[in-house]
């Protein structure tokens, strides 16, 4: 099905998302100082994640500004976050290596990401693609958060020999 929206409200949608991670910024820094860092991520990716279940549920322009708000907000913790981290736990002269990593990992999940979902979508329907995605992501997301979430394996990154 199609829900039909103008290039016009498509861009207003796209917008409200990218400004809420935005105005969040600045609950950012009291929530890392009250919060562990793990915290706040599973917390960004299990609200990232719930809205890719609920998206093909949606049908109104005013849903797709509510998904794009939260989504933004979530990845304006997100975003900022995965770079404290990288300030926090691998020695300093290797930051720039760390973030160039991180950024490298960010376009290579924005080059896949679509191809997997294109791949779920020629093989099932839209709908299905999303949940199919959604599920694919959750168990990436549980992986890392698992692999990552002992200071003692960090240590043990490549990034420290």
């Amino acid at each position: 099905y199609s829900i039909e929206f103008s290039p016009m409200l498509v861009g207003l949608i796209l917008t409200l998302g990218s400004a809420s991670g935005l105005l969040v910024r600045p609950l950012y820094g009291y929530l890392y100082n009250k919060y562990r860092a793990i915290t706040i991520s599973v917390a960004a990716f299990v609200g990232s994640l719930s809205l890719l279940f609920v998206t093909p549920l949606i049908e109104s322009f005013y849903g797709f500004v509510i998904l794009m708000l939260i989504s933004g907000v979530a990845l304006g913790f997100n975003q900022p976050l995965s770079l404290t981290i990288i300030g926090s736990e691998i020695d300093e002269r290797k930051h720039g290596y760390a973030i160039g990593l991180r950024l490298m990992a960010n376009r290579l999940a924005q080059l896949i990401g679509p191809l997997i979902f294109s791949f779920f979508v020629a093989t099932s329907t839209i709908e299905l693609a999303f949940i199919y995605s959604s599920f694919l992501l959750s168990l990436i997301c549980i992986l890392t958060i698992k692999f990552f979430g002992s200071k003692k394996k960090i240590k043990k990154i490549a990034l420290d020999r």
